[in-house]
């Protein structure tokens, strides 16, 4: 019963360990896959300022 109840307990660890990993790199590719929109008025009108400042 012991013998069951340590295989138990070991499979039950290395899923909490697959599932915390999977989560983590889950975390990490949605973060590198984030776009950041620009905006090209924006810019141009940044680039206006800056040539008006000099």
């Amino acid at each position: 019963m012991i013998t069951k109840f340590r295989e138990r307990w070991e499979k039950l660890k290395e899923s909490a360990k697959r599932k915390k990993q999977a989560r983590a790199a889950a975390e990490t590719t949605s973060v590198m896959n984030d776009r950041i929109d620009e905006d090209p008025e924006a810019e141009e009108q940044a680039e206006r300022d800056d040539l008006l400042a000099q």
